[in-house]
C-alpha cells in the first residue's frame, strides 16, 4: 500500500533508485501515512529536486524527528547519502 501510494502521489518517488534512500521514504511514509507524510511540503519539494540533503534537513526540523530522536537521523542520514546506516 505504501509504495503503491507514493507511486501516485510523488512522482519522484518513481524515478528514485532502488537503496537507501529509497527505503527511508518508505519507511517515513508507512510510520506517518498518508496524511502526515503529505504535510512535509517543503522537505518533498526538496525531493522533487533532487536535493536530498535539504530535505533530510526539513524532514529532521520536525515534531516526528523529536519524537522518534535517534531514528529520525538514521532514516534521514539513509535519504541525505543513499547509504544503510550501520
Amino acid at each position: 500500500r505504501t509504495i503503491k501510494e507514493l507511486s501516485a502521489e510523488y512522482a519522484w518517488f518513481n524515478d528514485l533508485e532502488e537503496g537507501a534512500r529509497r527505503d527511508g521514504i518508505i519507511n517515513m511514509h508507512f510510520n506517518l501515512g498518508r496524511l502526515r507524510f503529505s504535510k512535509f511540503v517543503k522537505a518533498l519539494g526538496h525531493m522533487e529536486k533532487g536535493s536530498y540533503s535539504a530535505a533530510a534537513t526539513e524532514f529532521l526540523d520536525s515534531l516526528w524527528a523529536r519524537q522518534v530522536k535517534g531514528r529520525s537521523l538514521e532514516v534521514t542520514d539513509m535519504i541525505k547519502t543513499n547509504k544503510y546506516v550501520g
